[in-house]
């Protein structure tokens, strides 16, 4: 089974959770709960039970989040396989138009050799696809009508 993502929306701020109702608020276990705890999710330890505050239980989702993010730089993709940003072999895409102004690059990672994508505008292509050659579909010739 896959990780879930964790909405930290869910938390209300204004309020005090014990370990049980972060774990029921959050949809979690409540060993994870406790998990955090010991790594350095911020807590009220001078009487049981622990009390969590709900923007430090907030931050700490957030900050957690924003750790693991690995943004795209310029020439590179994103690979699921590998959930991290590769580049293309050999430096070919592929471009497939979603709407008239922005589509998808496709190419291969050089390091799985699967399928790597990324969503981008035509109005940013270079500087996205700098130094890679990209090919752009050309329009389908209709057989119906035709004489």
């Amino acid at each position: 089974m896959g990780k879930r993502k964790i909405d930290a929306r869910r938390v209300r701020t204004h309020r005090n959770y014990t370990v049980r109702e972060a774990a029921l608020c959050l949809s979690v276990h409540k060993n994870t709960i406790q998990h955090w705890l010991k790594n350095g999710l911020p807590h009220l330890n001078d009487r049981r039970p622990f009390l969590i505050l709900g923007q430090d239980l907030k931050n700490f989702l957030q900050e957690r989040r924003r750790a693991r993010r690995k943004p795209c730089p310029p020439r590179h993709l994103f690979c699921l396989k590998c959930r991290a940003p590769r580049m293309p072999a050999g430096g070919l895409l592929d471009y497939e138009p979603i709407t008239a102004s922005s589509g998808n690059l496709k190419g291969i990672c050089e390091v799985c050799e699967t399928l790597i994508f990324r969503r981008v505008s035509l109005a940013s292509i270079e500087a996205v696809t700098a130094n890679c050659d990209v090919a752009f579909p050309q329009r389908q010739e209709r057989l119906i009508g035709k004489a």
